[in-house]
């Protein structure tokens, strides 16, 4: 689901990447002082992106996940029903940092290098907080209540029960089990959603509320994904260099890979 300000916005993947760089300048930073750990470079899992619209929007979201939102295994741990995860253990112990070496930390996080980072991570102006509050406000409003009034008429001619306050789910789905009975019933959801066109008409009502929020703030939104691109630039060099390293390269040889 691609919404208008998601076009200038971080995406989970970008804000990840960035994060990541972020934390390798720290790392080399702090390291000459005496403070040493191994960065991983292993990215989010593009499966993050799929993410809930008022619930599983997709026919593949409802047969992977019921109700679950989407994740790789390692999200997945402690839900009911989840797939098997055995995560990769490495034979290199990190050292126990002191309260010393997390001021050493601390003074790194504001290293010049990785100043682009910085800004394309927390630059970012008031319309990140007016968006947000449309995204909490959208199912309140009277056009987004009668779209939920119409989707919970098609739950009981299913022979489903809305809830009460919120019509985007039955009565029965979890959002922390992967069931035969949960997919069957997500299923259901989705082909709901589907039969009067639910997805496509609220984040239309969405894209609306939003499109005020883009007009007001649209050159500052523009100039901070400039950043963000650049950003991403400088990302891709600082990892690809530290992927090369020898330290790292050691924690590689030491993390057995599984398949």
């Amino acid at each position: 689901m691609i919404l208008p300000a998601d076009r200038v916005t971080l995406t989970i993947d970008e804000e990840d990447k960035i994060l990541r760089a972020s934390t390798v300048v720290m790392a080399q930073c702090a390291r000459p002082r005496g403070v040493i750990f191994v960065v991983s470079l292993v990215g989010v899992s593009p499966i993050y992106e799929s993410e809930h619209y008022f619930g599983p929007w997709t026919t593949d979201q409802a047969r992977q996940f019921g109700f679950v939102e989407p994740a790789p295994p390692s999200g997945l741990v402690g839900f009911k029903g989840a797939p098997p995860y055995e995560p990769q253990v490495s034979t290199v112990e990190d050292p126990v940092l002191t309260e010393a070496d997390y001021d050493i930390l601390a003074e790194c996080e504001n290293e010049p290098e990785g100043e682009s980072f910085r800004k394309a991570l927390y630059g970012a102006g008031p319309w990140v907080e007016e968006l947000s509050a449309v995204n909490d406000s959208l199912p309140e409003t009277k056009e987004a209540r009668a779209l939920l009034e119409e989707l919970g008429v098609c739950y009981r001619d299913q022979g489903l029960t809305p809830y009460s306050k919120d019509l985007s789910w039955p009565v029965g789905g979890r959002g922390d089990e992967i069931s035969e009975a949960q997919i069957e019933l997500a299923l259901k959801v989705v082909e709901c959603k589907n039969s009067i066109d639910f997805t496509r008409r609220m984040a239309t009502l969405e894209s609306q509320m939003q499109a005020p929020i883009i007009t007001k703030y649209g050159k500052d939104m523009l100039a901070h994904r400039q950043l963000i691109d650049s950003a991403l630039v400088d990302a891709d060099k600082v990892i690809e260099e530290y992927r090369q390293s020898p330290e790292y390269q050691q924690r590689q040889a030491a993390t057995p890979t599984t398949s």
